[in-house]
């Protein structure tokens, strides 16, 4: 009943804020931009977005951003049929469809990201099955065919890092795509090579689990997120235990060396959310430290220290400034509805500044939801996210001193 309660006072609250509020606010050192409109047809019949925090969308060279667009047709579909893989530009605003896929989701969208200044690669189903393509974005057409799909690419752009999307469809609605896996019903990480194509490193979660003399006491954990070191030679990834187990979810956070191919457990608390590499040696992530859920930094040499007044105490989705200390966080939706960006620090000694906030309707929620995914591009001139708004999500630009 207290439940019940809580979400009627906050549903009401975001109600009257949204008649009040701007639909988004910046700080005047920055500058901003909202896409989606592509000039012949109606930007009001689609969604444009990025997908998830992880992928710079922007070519430096054609001033162009890879992203999806999406019918507004499967808005309330937690798993879209269909979406369309192109380029939007900044300067024109024009989207330029160069694909389409059906192995797409709100959260990841394709997972589409750059390999060169003129490739792409992305998730897609062919007969049934997930598949990963590399696409020519000037000839628009396919030049490689990968047997599985990606979670991630290592940063060298020479390993692509494979989980089971049909397991996570079941466990984490909004994270899985339809169709099936290459792997069936097993939990299963796998490196390939994006020149051959082969495999060169396949385990089953219950190895990594028994490499790490952990004992799941017959529950069904899975695997979801894949996050690699600058470096190419680390990558993290997280076995889940789903929300039906005990009333809550778990998530452990484990780091495999491929230089020592071996697998560590870097947090046995239960609570571990976002987190980003900020350096081939450290980790950042919101986590549970004695107690308390807050960002703190895990070095591969001295383990985990916490980051005083220089982050938000909140959860959100970190994108490191390249080359410095500081930390674009944005966060989940507030009693107003306002999904707030900052600007953070791994260095302690700083304390973090609000950049500005985005309103969420209510109606992006749950699965559908559309987190602001803040992404620092490589030459840290934008922070791109992508933003709900009563036409459909759309893609911010937000330009200033980070």
């Amino acid at each position: 009943m207290l439940r019940v309660v809580k979400s009627l006072i906050r549903n009401s609250l975001r109600k009257s804020a949204g008649l009040v509020l701007p639909t988004h606010k910046f700080s005047n050192e920055y500058k901003c931009l909202i896409l989606g409109d592509d000039g012949a047809i109606k930007s009001q019949d689609y969604h444009y977005y990025v997908g998830y925090y992880d992928i710079d969308p922007f070519n430096e060279i054609t001033q162009k951003i890879i992203c999806h667009r999406v019918s507004k047709k499967f808005t309330s579909q937690v798993l879209p049929e269909v979406g369309d893989i192109g380029l939007l530009s900044i300067a024109t605003g024009e989207f330029e469809k160069l694909e389409d896929s059906r192995a797409i989701n709100w959260q990841l969208g394709t997972r589409v990201q750059w390999l060169d200044s003129k490739h792409v690669i992305y998730n897609d189903i062919q007969e049934g099955h997930h598949v990963s393509r590399k696409l020519d974005v000037i000839t628009k057409t396919v030049v490689k065919e990968y047997s599985r799909a990606f979670w991630a690419i290592s940063p060298d752009k020479k390993l692509g890092a494979s989980l089971n999307f049909s397991r996570i469809r079941t466990k984490r609605p909004g994270y899985g795509y339809s169709g099936l896996s290459i792997d069936g019903d097993v939990e299963r990480l796998t490196l390939f090579n994006l020149d051959s194509g082969a495999d060169e490193y396949s385990v089953d979660l219950s190895e990594i689990l028994n490499e790490l003399d952990y004992d799941p006491k017959g529950s069904d954990p899975y695997l979801n997120h894949v996050a690699w070191s600058p470096c190419s030679t680390k990558l993290l990834s997280l076995f889940h235990f789903s929300e039906s187990l005990n009333g809550t979810r778990k998530v452990y956070p484990i780091v495999f060396d491929l230089v020592e191919n071996a697998w560590k457990s870097i947090d046995q608390s239960g609570f571990f959310s976002h987190h980003t590499w900020v350096d081939e040696s450290n980790l950042l992530a919101y986590k549970r430290y004695r107690n308390e859920e807050r960002y703190c930094i895990w070095n591969i040499y001295t383990g985990w220290s916490v980051i005083s007044d220089s982050m938000p105490i909140t959860d959100g989705h970190p994108s490191p400034v390249n080359q410095t200390t500081r930390i674009v966080v944005d966060t989940y939706p507030d009693m107003l509805g306002r999904m707030k960006l900052y600007l953070g620090s791994t260095d302690s000694n700083t304390t973090y500044k609000t950049i500005g906030f985005v309103m969420n309707p209510s109606k992006y929620t749950g699965a559908l939801r559309c987190d602001l995914h803040p992404r620092v591009c490589r030459d840290n001139s934008k922070v791109f996210c992508d933003i709900p708004s009563k036409n459909g999500r759309r893609i911010l630009i937000v330009e200033g001193e980070l």
